[in-house]
């Protein structure tokens, strides 16, 4: 375990109060002998509590496993840096005054902060593989994480798969735009006569009036087909954008679900008809309603709520 005091790191095996192995000042390596040492062990860095921003958070405890998805959809609400510029942990145990509650202690710092952590440790011959806050008012508790070197190359490999997948979905759509161009012109360029032109416009209309399934678009002429194919892709993104600017802090999203533009959401609230109005009123979504009984949980008092709404096709963000 390492800590900053004064300008200088202080090493100490395993616990905070463990045996002291060094104090050195920053920006200095560590003696040969234990610079070989430290190699081989897992370095903790422990940020002082006035270097971060501690924020607290409760949510019913049957959304524990939910947890890093309730936290990321409300870090920009929580952060006083933009999320791109910010690192956070969490931690989470039983609320005392109702066992039905999580309370969940967030631990948020400046990006620059941790990398100039990191330059310090390096510079001392250390390799950081993670870095924790204790609460000075609970020194008992466990220290909470805040970054650590195995989420950060997970987190990396997910952005570079990320990266590939959407390089190969715009390869898609330009390859399905391309045929669609080309279907189009073969259209223009054969159409020599009026019973053509009118049959094209035949074949359009009912391209427009399909039901999109999977037997009806495995029926379709291959140029047909990429057409369709085209005019029915819809981006989850846009879609989850719309979700976090419509919905309360109370909801959480425990399944979502997009299909050909009819979108399917389950989760948990405290007032469920409450819902229906902002998703309406987004601009996002047309006939928003109930595809399945509301129920209440006896435990939390939350109900689980059963959401269906078509997609709008033009997507209008808020302020733009």
């Amino acid at each position: 375990m390492v800590m900053r005091d004064n300008g200088r790191l202080t090493l100490r095996q395993r616990h905070r109060d463990g045996k002291l192995g060094a104090i050195t000042p920053i920006g200095s390596g560590l003696p040969g002998e234990l610079a070989k040492t430290v190699k081989q062990a897992f370095v903790v860095f422990e940020m002082p509590e006035q270097e971060v921003v501690l924020r607290t958070i409760k949510v019913p405890a049957q959304a524990r496993e939910y947890l890093s998805g309730i936290v990321r959809n409300q870090i920009d609400r929580l952060s006083p840096w933009p999320p791109q510029d910010a690192i956070y942990g969490f931690e989470a145990h039983p609320n005392v005054s109702d066992p039905g509650s999580l309370d969940v202690q967030i631990s948020v710092a400046p990006r620059s902060a941790v990398e100039n952590t990191r330059d310090e440790l390096r510079a001392a011959g250390l390799q950081l593989d993670q870095i924790t806050v204790r609460k000075t008012a609970a020194p008992e508790r466990p220290p909470i994480p805040l970054w650590s070197r195995e989420a950060s190359d997970s987190g990396q490999q997910l952005r570079t798969a990320r990266f590939a997948a959407g390089g190969a979905l715009a390869a898609t759509v330009v390859l399905s735009a391309a045929i669609s161009t080309w279907a189009l012109w073969s259209a223009t360029s054969m159409a020599g006569n009026l019973d053509e032109t009118t049959t094209r416009s035949r074949t359009l209309q009912r391209l427009l009036q399909v039901g999109r399934s999977p037997q009806a678009l495995a029926a379709l002429p291959l140029p047909e087909r990429a057409w369709a194919f085209k005019e029915t892709s819809y981006s989850a993104v846009f879609a989850l954008e719309g979700l976090s600017r419509a919905l309360p802090d109370t909801a959480y999203l425990t399944d979502f679900r997009l299909e050909k533009g009819l979108l399917r959401i389950t989760g948990l609230t405290s007032d469920a008809p409450a819902l229906i109005a902002p998703l309406e009123q987004s601009g996002h979504f047309a006939n928003v309603r109930f595809s399945a009984a509301t129920t209440r949980s006896a435990e939390s008092g939350l109900f689980t709520f059963n959401i269906e709404a078509n997609q709008e096709r033009r997507l209008n963000f808020a302020g733009k």
